[in-house]
């Protein structure tokens, strides 16, 4: 049975809130931005109050290092930061298949009516899948070639598992 988590009153926001399960004990702020910057001002200055911890940084030891590292380093601070790709169509790594394309490569025009992905099949899928392990590979481009020359083979296989069935049947 499931041990019930109690509430608890957020020292911030004085809000109820249900404790990350993994941390019921040590949790004592809710998940409200505010609430997050005041937890990490509040666990900053419980760590600076600790006699240890208040020489952390300083001193000459660490005015040299940092000096080294700057020598080692020049114009970090000056660097312009990579910018995140947020999107998910900038960073896929699909090429867009154009109707020209489709139509070279055997497909009807109707096709370029929707993704591909919203038309593949559970059983399409697995063969994708299959494809990819057997070619050590999940490049469209390879298993695109794998699965044409899977279709031109397919007529032959089906007409061998045919005949072997009716020779079974009848033999």
């Amino acid at each position: 049975m499931k041990k019930k988590i109690r509430r608890r009153r957020c020292k911030h926001c004085d809000d109820l809130f249900k404790p990350d399960s993994r941390n019921l004990k040590r949790q004592k702020f809710c998940r409200k931005t505010e609430c997050k910057e005041a937890s990490k001002r509040y666990s900053q200055q419980k760590w600076l109050i600790k006699p240890k911890n208040q020489d952390y940084f300083s001193g000459p030891a660490n005015v040299i290092r940092v000096q080294q590292w700057r020598q080692q380093n020049p114009g970090y601070w000056k660097r312009k930061k990579s910018k995140k790709v947020t999107s998910l169509i900038k960073g896929a790594l699909q090429e867009t298949l154009s109707v020209k394309t489709a139509i070279d490569k055997g497909f009807s025009n109707d096709l370029m009516q929707y993704a591909l992905q919203d038309s593949l099949s559970t059983k399409t899928l697995v063969i994708i899948g299959f494809d990819a392990q057997l070619n050590k590979t999940a490049l469209q481009d390879i298993i695109d070639f794998t699965d044409q020359g899977t279709v031109k083979l397919m007529p032959n296989v089906l007409k061998k598992l045919i005949d072997k069935k009716k020779e079974t049947q009848y033999g």
